[in-house]
């Protein structure tokens, strides 16, 4: 990304900075209260009720979110979409499993109806943030299966490469 002057690359750099404020502070949030569900509306709240608290000035961050909460307490949650975790953990589950389903009886690299059926007993018992941390693994991974070996190798080339380049420039 090229910038015409420093100033657009200061407010860029500042912009990403409080991107970054939001998805950590929308991270907090769902970890310390697994009963929120993750969705877009709850996303926007939460960032909505910290800036309304603190002002749109600052960025967003856990502990904001949790002086709001001191101060706003029950009523600031009760703005929040909310679920059971036992239902967030079946929806999480039933999402994996149609994910590792395969259409052609195994033979598309998936799994066949045994195997569903004993990673569905194997999540049973797995906490919300384990099931999550799985259904991002294979959301990350299954792009990245029908892919050419070839292809991956040249992302990561580039990917070093770039990383090298940005390291030299900054001595």
């Amino acid at each position: 990304m090229s910038f015409r002057n420093i100033n657009q690359q200061n407010a860029a750099i500042e912009a990403a900075a409080h991107e970054q404020a939001k998805r950590n502070t929308m991270a907090y949030a769902y970890q310390k209260y697994p009963t929120l569900l993750q969705c877009d509306a709850n996303n926007r709240m939460i960032i909505e009720l910290v800036e309304r608290w603190a002002g749109t000035e600052v960025h967003p961050s856990p502990a904001l979110f949790d002086s709001m909460l001191d101060e706003n307490g029950k009523d600031a949650l009760s703005m929040l979409a909310q679920q059971p975790v036992e239902r967030s953990k079946e929806q999480i589950r039933a999402e994996i499993l149609t994910l590792l389903a395969s259409k052609s009886g195994g033979r598309d690299g998936k799994f066949d109806s045994y195997n569903l059926r004993s990673e569905e007993k194997r999540m049973a018992s797995w906490s919300l943030d384990a099931l999550r941390a799985r259904l991002n693994e294979i959301k990350t991974k299954q792009p990245m299966a029908v892919e050419p070996v070839s292809t991956l190798k040249t992302f990561v080339a580039e990917s070093r490469h770039g990383a090298t380049r940005r390291k030299e420039k900054h001595k």
